[in-house]
């Protein structure tokens, strides 16, 4: 029975993947999974699919009003974070994880500062999990930001993106060390989670006197990452 991926809902600390059952009598190869929204469909690598947000798929061929309901349309299952999930999860077909073999992935980023990487069409523990934070450092209490919209931390807020090319999750984490927030911008190679050369980056700002300073406390990054 074939499987297409669909929808991801992310809610706090949960991952539910959602699907349309049935569409095919076709089984799909454990080296070629079946691929969401079928075989032309490259991949959410952006918010809502582009740079326009339209959240628009022009190549979708398999969902439609017949078969998105209940109960062809359901979820298949869920997978645990470690916190909070305010980004769009993105999805890359086909990526080759070292030991592993080849998924159809989806990258979820929380708000505890974490990355995870879970197969797209399986149940089961994270491809891998980037912590970014280390010893003594934290996600930022949401309660010390003035910030009653998103609690009780303020980690990762705004979706990554990913460069299709090179293979890399650029996102923007916030942190709180020893005492003082900080924002830094980060790569990770989509195979592994891990840093790229010169990743993080302190991201800092300044402004004229007249006008002040920025501060990294108030200030949190809720807008998307583009790459252009």
């Amino acid at each position: 029975m074939m499987k297409t991926f669909a929808l991801s809902i992310a809610t706090v600390g949960l991952l539910c993947l959602f699907a349309a059952i049935g569409l095919s009598a076709q089984q799909p190869s454990a080296q070629a999974p079946a691929l969401a929204g079928g075989p032309s469909f490259e991949g959410v690598f952006t918010y809502h699919n582009d740079n326009a947000r339209t959240g628009q798929n022009l190549a979708e061929k398999l969902l439609k009003h017949s078969n998105v309901k209940s109960p062809t349309f359901r979820r298949l299952f869920s997978d645990s974070v470690d916190g909070q999930i305010y980004a769009q999860p993105l999805y890359f077909p086909g990526v080759s994880i070292p030991g592993q073999g080849t998924h159809n992935v989806v990258y979820i980023a929380t708000e505890n500062d974490s990355v995870y990487a879970f197969d797209a069409d399986n149940a089961g523990p994270p491809l891998w999990h980037a912590i970014l934070r280390s010893t003594g450092i934290t996600a930022v209490p949401a309660s010390t930001t003035g910030c009653d919209q998103i609690t009780p931390k303020l980690g990762i807020t705004g979706t990554p993106v990913i460069d299709r090319q090179s293979r890399v999750i650029y996102l923007v984490a916030m942190t709180r060390e020893n005492g003082t927030d900080v924002h830094r911008l980060h790569a990770l190679a989509i195979t592994t989670g891990l840093e790229r050369p010169h990743s993080p980056v302190v991201l800092q700002a300044s402004m004229p006197v007249a006008v002040g300073r920025f501060s990294s406390n108030p200030y949190s990054r809720r807008s998307v990452l583009d790459f252009s």
